[in-house]
């Protein structure tokens, strides 16, 4: 591979094919062989069909959340990290995950690589709101706030809001959550208009021990 190339690539968090064509002037069939040949080397590793990144930019980064995250939005886009990844960073889950897990309007999938595995499920278009913004260097990350990733949770993971053994199971630290978070919960669940999820609002007062949500 040409070594001005790969120095471009290196400082590249991703890359498409096209972009790859940005550097170079090889034709297309020339390029897949090229993109084969760079995989079995390992002078770049793929992260899906059609999205790679360096090796040199993953030995630098992917011990760095901040990179993991970006990779989650970049391999399904549009997508907003939630569920059981941002539940573990606020501590609301007692058990450990290791996959990230993020909310897309496309069907449910995911993508296991070096990086690690990536889990996508899907809601539609009117619940998918309820994120954030933060930047990695030119780039945006979309994470769900704690409330909509616990309505995510909630709503994706439970068949019946109801049976106290269901929400047992879940093994959440209810108590973990700030008045903040279950005030906007509330106005979530009422945006949503789902009524399993409004009839929730109760006992998910009575699992705080009484903090007003509403």
């Amino acid at each position: 591979m040409n070594e001005k190339i790969l120095k471009n690539l290196e400082l590249l968090p991703f890359f498409s094919k096209a972009a790859l064509l940005a550097f170079t002037p090889a034709k297309t069939d020339a390029l897949n062989q090229n993109i084969k040949r760079w995989t079995k080397n390992g002078l770049i590793l793929r992260l899906k069909n059609g999205l790679y990144v360096t090796k040199t930019y993953v030995d630098r980064s992917m011990h760095d959340p901040a990179y993991l995250e970006l990779v989650a939005n970049k391999l399904v886009i549009p997508s907003y990290l939630s569920l059981e990844y941002v539940l573990q960073k606020y501590n609301l889950l007692t058990e450990a995950t290791f996959a990230i897990t993020s909310i897309i309007l496309k069907t449910t999938r995911k993508y296991m690589n070096k990086l690690g595995s990536f889990y996508y499920h899907s809601v539609k278009r009117d619940l998918f709101f309820g994120f954030e913004t933060k930047r990695y260097g030119k780039n945006v990350i979309y994470e769900a706030s704690l409330a909509k990733a616990l309505f995510d949770y909630l709503y994706l993971r439970m068949t019946d809001l109801d049976s106290e053994k269901e929400i047992d199971e879940l093994r959440l630290n209810w108590m973990n959550m700030k008045s903040k978070d279950l005030k906007l919960f509330c106005g979530i669940t009422k945006k949503s208009g789902i009524k399993k999820m409004i009839a929730f609002l109760p006992k998910l007062e009575a699992l705080t021990h009484g903090h007003t949500i509403g």
